[in-house]
């Protein structure tokens, strides 16, 4: 998990550095960041991870490729936010 999240804060502060350069540009830079994501390839991750996933959830499920979709078109649709992280979860 060490590279994982590495990886992830990585992104993170690239994220926030294009944000930053290109906002004043009228260029908005966000992300989303889903929870565990019901995709193919959790067909790969043991079973208990994704039961421990389900478990933190209040819903008890995993995020829908189209909870990430409405995301992300949601985001595009807004010009008003620049630098956002917005954190997906399966909690409805």
């Amino acid at each position: 998990m060490t590279s994982y999240q590495t990886a992830k804060f990585a992104l993170l502060g690239l994220m926030r550095a294009l944000a930053a350069k290109f906002g004043k540009k009228n260029i908005n830079v966000n992300a989303v960041a889903p929870s565990m994501m019901d995709t193919q390839f959790l067909s790969q991750v043991p079973h208990l991870v994704k039961e421990l996933a389900r478990e933190k959830s209040r819903s008890g499920k995993l995020v829908s490729t189209t909870s990430v979709a409405q995301s992300i078109a949601f985001l595009l649709s807004e010009d008003a936010l620049l630098g956002v992280v917005l954190p997906i979860r399966a909690d409805h």
